[in-house]
């Protein structure tokens, strides 16, 4: 079933700008979209709208054909998971899942076989009888799923589930619940800062950014086509470049940019992600020559391996920091090291008309 919202607006007391400004967007039914932006952008006050835990002060929300003003909360057809699990302590992981379907006095015959579906659902059958005290973070969260899932609600709310989860088990667990989607099928809204658990899950993206929607699409429309500077900063990370527009390009630092629409002398800043860059050694050694075939060096300064992957903070020649992500085995191929003198090829930049800051 699918979600609209449109023009969704809330205020809290003492606050100057509203925590959501006319928020539209639409979730699609039997789809995955998550809610994507930094630390105060507006994502859970969304949710909570949603869910009917807050009240809009403006904006219409639609499930399906259903107007959600007009329906109290318990009768949304909500399920919601919380970062921080939200069992209850006294109950068993059985009894936490039993819990939505007695508020809502299903048959106990029914109540069982539904738990006990639910169970082998999220793969806990061998430990129904336990406590959440008792089991893993990983396996609290998959509890806090099954309780949300029991109820077979028509929307599922996810507010930052993996947030609390060391590295390792976020994984597991993302992939996991990709798995059990993919066999649900449920319209589902996920909350998250994290852009890796965006794209991976997400058939639909919503970049939130000072509670208003920057841009929502396909996670690789979003990636590849950012439709403002900060999506094209914020999804993926980006070096900001800035430069002056002269017959339709720009020299950004020591790149040489495409800047389509901009007027002579008009301000371009071009952002830069960090796969989007080629290092090289020079052929020549950059020692005994000022420069190599005419081309100013750049410095590496730092390298950081990442396993596969492996972080260059680079300094351009004009003194602009750059971060570069290659392959380890390309790094160890060139020879890169700390300290080195190498060539910088551009592949790509996200060039936008003005003056704008990261």
């Amino acid at each position: 079933m699918s979600l609209h919202a449109v023009g969704l607006t809330k205020h809290f007391p003492g606050g100057g700008t509203p925590a959501v400004d006319n928020v539209t967007f639409d979730a699609p039914d039997g789809k995955i979209t998550t809610l994507l932006g930094p630390s105060g952008s507006g994502k859970s006050t969304v949710l909570r709208l949603i869910a009917g835990l807050e009240l809009p002060d403006r904006g219409m929300l639609r499930l399906g054909d259903v107007d959600l003003a007009s329906v109290a909360v318990q009768e949304r057809g909500v399920g919601f998971v919380f970062q921080s699990y939200a069992l209850f302590k006294h109950m068993t992981v059985r009894e936490n899942i039993t819990f939505g379907l007695a508020v809502r006095r299903m048959p106990r015959r029914e109540q069982a076989d539904r738990v006990a579906a639910m169970i082998e659902l999220v793969q806990l059958q061998d430990l129904a009888d336990r406590f959440p005290a008792q089991l893993s973070g990983g396996q609290r969260q998959r509890v806090a799923f099954a309780r949300a899932l029991a109820i077979e609600p028509r929307l599922l709310l996810l507010d930052e589930p993996f947030a609390a989860l060391d590295a390792r088990v976020r994984v597991e667990l993302r992939e996991w619940l990709r798995r059990l989607h993919d066999e649900r099928h449920v319209t589902t809204i996920l909350v998250t800062h994290d852009q890796s658990e965006a794209m991976e899950l997400s058939e639909h993206v919503v970049v939130m950014h000072e509670g208003r929607v920057e841009q929502a699409g396909p996670p690789r429309e979003v990636y590849e086509r950012p439709a403002s500077p900060f999506v094209a900063s914020f999804v993926g990370g980006a070096t900001l470049l800035k430069g002056r527009a002269q017959a339709g390009r720009a020299a950004v630092s020591t790149f040489n940019v495409a800047a389509p629409g901009a007027a002579d002398g008009a301000d371009v800043s071009a952002y830069v992600r960090p796969h989007d860059v080629r290092v090289t050694k020079p052929a020549t050694d950059p020692a005994t020559e000022n420069d190599t075939l005419g081309v100013k060096l750049a410095r590496v300064e730092r390298l950081t391996f990442l396993g596969g992957t492996v972080k260059l903070a680079l300094i351009l020649p004009d003194g602009a920091p750059m971060t570069v992500h290659m392959p380890a085995a390309e790094v160890a191929a060139h020879g890169i090291t700390e300290g080195d003198r190498v060539l910088v090829d551009l592949a790509e930049a996200k060039v936008f008309i003005g003056d704008y800051s990261i």
